[in-house]
C-alpha cells in the first residue's frame, strides 16, 4: 500500500514500482544522480548487480520520479539497499526518509533480520541519522576510489 507524504503543499507517493515505464524512469534517475557525474556508462547499475531478488521503490510527485531505492532480498534473511537516489530538485524535502520508511516496512514484511547498505563516504552522516550503525572499516571499489569515494557497510536491525 503506497504511503503519502505531504511536503510543503505537495504530495509525494512512495510505492513499489511494478510498471515497466516507471522502472525505466527510476533507472534513469538512479543513473543521473549516482553514476553519470562520475562518467560511468548508462548500464552501470547492471555492472554492480549482486545476488538477491531486486525490488524497486519510487517516490513520485504526480508524473515525476522524485526518488528511487533498489532493495535486494537475500537468502540469509537480510535485505540490502543496493541503490538510493533523490532527484536534485527534490532533495532536502524528506523524500529519502519516506523511502527509507518504505524500505524498513518492506524488510519487515519479508521477515528479514537486518537491512544493510554500503554507504558512500559522503552519505554516512545521513544514514547514521536514520538509525543505521557502521559495520565495517573503509571499503574501496576501483571504479569509485579514483573519484575519492569510499564505502562503509551499515546495518539496521529489524
Amino acid at each position: 500500500m503506497p504511503t503519502i507524504l505531504n511536503l510543503k503543499e505537495q504530495q509525494v507517493n512512495c510505492y513499489k514500482a511494478e510498471k515497466t515505464i516507471i522502472k525505466n524512469e527510476a533507472n534513469k534517475l538512479l543513473y543521473h544522480v549516482l553514476w553519470a557525474p562520475l562518467g560511468m556508462p548508462v548500464n552501470a547499475r547492471e555492472d554492480f548487480k549482486t545476488d538477491g531478488t531486486e525490488h524497486l521503490f519510487v517516490a513520485t510527485d504526480e508524473d515525476i520520479i522524485a526518488g528511487a531505492f533498489v532493495l535486494a532480498v537475500h537468502s540469509d534473511n537480510t535485505v540490502e539497499l543496493r541503490h538510493a537516489a533523490v532527484a536534485k530538485t527534490f532533495q532536502n524535502r524528506g523524500i529519502g526518509k519516506q523511502l527509507w520508511a518504505e524500505a524498513v516496512y518492506f524488510a519487515k514484511v519479508e521477515r528479514a533480520d537486518e537491512l544493510f547498505l554500503y554507504a558512500r563516504n559522503t552519505t554516512i552522516g545521513y544514514w547514521l541519522k536514520l538509525g543505521l550503525k557502521e559495520d565495517s572499516a573503509w571499503l574501496d571499489h576501483a571504479e569509485f576510489k579514483k573519484h575519492g569515494i569510499r564505502f562503509k557497510k551499515m546495518v539496521y536491525s529489524l
